[in-house]
């Protein structure tokens, strides 16, 4: 896994100067993500152990990482395009939040207010989706507890991240709309049919 996809913007400048100043201390060369370090032949048991520490010491930069913008925000733009295309009435982010009996307050990326509520969850995240959308499972369903007549919707991108049948099978059992992204036919048909 590289640093890039753990999430630590590599292009801060505070990161940058960190790496540059471990390259020049261990005499490293960086070609993309890789390091590499010229030694003689043969080779010594200290270059090996030089290397060993260069490698432990770039890598505690992690610890000093700030989260890059999630790979996938193509998910949320698409979906909020559609929105404002079809003229949804849609509240977004900090003011888009749905309540449940035992969370008080859960925030949604969207949430439509035309004649019936439709709560809308774009995955943003990389990865395993399995504790994902567990945890989203109970969110929606605590949330229809809550109000029966809510309709709950979630899209993702199934070719960045990673869904596994069962994975998959909840978010269809949890949600009214459950699409990859990219079906904004299949999903404006939906939409539509659950606000009304």
């Amino acid at each position: 896994m590289s640093l890039e996809t753990s999430g630590v913007d590599l292009n801060l400048q505070r990161n940058s100067e960190l790496l540059e100043e471990k390259l020049k201390i261990f005499e490293l060369q960086q070609s993309g993500f890789e390091l590499q370090k010229a030694v003689r032949l043969p080779l010594d048991g200290m270059d090996v152990h030089l290397f060993g520490e260069a490698l432990v010491s770039a890598s505690h930069l992690i610890y000093r990482h700030e989260l890059a913008t999630p790979k996938t925000q193509h998910v949320y733009n698409a979906i909020r395009g559609l929105l404002v295309k079809d003229n949804f009435n849609f509240l977004e982010q900090e003011q888009a939040y749905v309540i449940g009996e035992v969370e008080r307050r859960i925030r949604v990326d969207f949430l439509i207010t035309d004649k019936r509520a439709v709560a809308c969850k774009t995955v943003e995240r990389q990865g395993r989706m399995r504790e994902y959308i567990e945890q989203w499972g109970f969110r929606w369903w605590d949330a229809k507890q809550h109000n029966k007549k809510l309709s709950r919707a979630m899209f993702y991108d199934p070719d960045n991240q990673e869904w596994d049948d069962e994975s998959l099978r909840i978010g269809q059992n949890v949600c009214e709309i459950f699409f990859p992204y990219f079906e904004a036919d299949n999903i404006t048909k939906a939409l539509f049919r659950e606000c009304n």
